[in-house]
């Protein structure tokens, strides 16, 4: 599948988007990035669906790994700074990884849409 920059954020679309859906899709990741609500809407057939599920989960995984490389990095200093081998300080700079991952927490992303019939399509996609 091919993956677009939007926002600076690599997304995963199962085609070329159209520009509506890059512009969706764009509103979608500055929501997220900012931490503000959205109210987004778009006629009927251009893609909402799609392009928010797939610019919500680019976002999240973006997130998610950016987390990870910040832990690793200050992981990394402390032990350097601490310059430990022994196998207690091992435990505790895994602890402490884990701690940091749990505490995250993810937004939420609420999905609305007039008929169930929409959302089970949506659950689908």
């Amino acid at each position: 599948m091919p993956e677009s920059m939007i926002a600076g954020i690599p997304v995963v679309f199962p085609f070329e988007p159209y520009e509506v859906q890059r512009a969706y899709m764009e509103k979608v990741i500055m929501c997220l990035r900012d931490g503000t609500n959205g109210v987004l809407e778009s006629p009927t057939g251009t893609g909402k669906t799609l392009s928010l599920l797939c610019s919500s989960l680019a976002w999240l995984l973006h997130q998610k790994q950016e987390i990870q490389v910040q832990t690793t990095k200050s992981t990394l200093s402390d032990i350097a700074s601490r310059n430990a081998s022994d196998k207690q300080d091992k435990i505790e700079v895994k602890s402490r990884f884990r701690d940091k991952d749990a505490k995250w927490g993810a937004p939420k992303i609420i999905y609305a849409s007039r008929t169930h019939s929409q959302l089970t399509q949506a659950m689908q996609e």
